[in-house]
C-alpha cells in the first residue's frame, strides 16, 4: 500500500520499524513462553479458576515486563535512531513509535489468547482477529486518497488493536467463560494506568534534563522508567495473591544467594 502512494524513503523507514516491531515480539513471546504450559495444565486438570487467574496474570506481567523497555524508548526514540541509523529515512520516528504502542496494546490480551488455546477454542478468535487486522489497509487507503500523510496508518493499526483487545475479551467471556468485569478492572485499567502516569512522569523528567547529554538523559529515563515501572507494576497491578507469590520467589532467591556466598 505504501509502495503505491509514497516513495521508497517511506518504504524503507517502515521497513525499520517493522524491525524493531520484530524485536519487541520475539522479547514478548519470550517472556510468556514459561507461563504458557502453567495455564494449559491447570485447564487440563480441570482448575479452570485457577487457569484464568493465570492468563491474567500473565498479561499483567509480559505489559509490565514490555513498559520497562518500550517507555524509555519511545521517549528517546530520536537518540536511538541517530545511534541505530546512518541515515533516519522521514517518517520512521512515528512509524516506529506506532509500533511501541501497538506492541504494548497487543500484551494486555496475550493471557487471554494462551487461555483460548487451552480450552481449545481457538477458531472463533482467530476468524473474527483476523479479519479486523485487515481493516486498516481499506481505511489507510482511503484516507492516502485524500491526501493524508504516511503515519495514519499507525493511527489505523493502533485503534485496530484497541478494536481486537476488546474483541479478544469477549471472545474469552464466550469460549474460555472468562468474566469480564474483573479482567477489566483487575488488568486493563490498572496496566493503563501504570503505562499513562509512568509516560507523563518519565516524560517531563526528561524534558527537564533535557540540557544533559543524550546518554546520560537515555540512562537516567531508562533507571527511573524501571523504578516507577517495578513499584508501581508490584502496588497498582498485582493482587495481594501474586505480591505473596512474588515476596516468596524474591525470599527463595535471596535465601540460595546468600546460602552461596557462606
Amino acid at each position: 500500500l505504501l509502495n503505491k502512494f509514497f516513495d521508497l524513503a517511506v518504504n524503507a523507514a517502515y521497513g525499520i520499524s517493522q524491525q524493531l516491531n520484530g524485536f519487541l515480539l520475539f522479547f514478548a513471546n519470550s517472556a510468556v513462553r514459561p507461563m504458557r504450559p502453567q495455564i494449559v495444565k491447570n485447564e487440563a486438570a480441570g482448575f479452570h479458576k485457577q487457569m484464568i487467574r493465570l492468563a491474567s496474570t500473565t498479561s499483567k506481567f509480559s505489559f509490565i515486563l514490555l513498559c520497562i523497555v518500550i517507555i524509555p524508548l519511545y521517549i528517546n526514540m530520536p537518540y536511538v535512531l541517530e545511534v541505530w541509523l546512518v541515515e533516519i529515512p522521514a517518517g520512521v520516528l512515528e512509524f516506529c513509535r506506532g509500533f511501541l504502542l501497538i506492541s504494548l496494546i497487543g500484551q494486555l490480551s496475550v493471557g487471554l489468547q494462551i487461555a483460548l488455546e487451552s480450552v481449545g477454542q481457538i477458531k472463533l478468535q482467530q476468524i473474527i482477529v483476523g479479519f479486523m487486522h485487515l481493516m486498516p489497509l481499506p481505511v489507510a487507503y482511503i484516507l492516502f486518497e485524500v491526501g493524508y500523510s504516511p503515519s495514519v496508518i499507525m493511527y489505523c493499526i493502533v485503534v485496530e488493536e484497541l478494536v481486537c483487545l476488546l474483541l479478544r475479551v469477549l471472545i474469552a467471556r464466550i469460549d474460555a467463560y472468562m468474566p469480564i468485569a474483573p479482567y477489566a478492572s483487575g488488568v486493563i485499567l490498572p496496566c493503563t494506568l501504570l503505562a499513562v502516569i509512568t509516560f507523563f512522569l518519565v516524560g517531563y523528567f526528561d524534558f527537564l534534563i533535557v540540557e544533559c547529554h543524550p546518554v546520560l538523559r537515555f540512562v537516567l529515563t531508562t533507571l527511573l522508567n524501571l523504578f516507577m515501572v517495578i513499584a508501581g507494576g508490584y502496588f497498582l497491578c498485582f493482587s495481594d495473591w501474586e505480591r505473596q507469590k512474588i515476596n516468596s520467589i524474591i525470599t527463595a532467591v535471596m535465601r540460595r544467594f546468600l546460602g552461596v556466598r557462606r
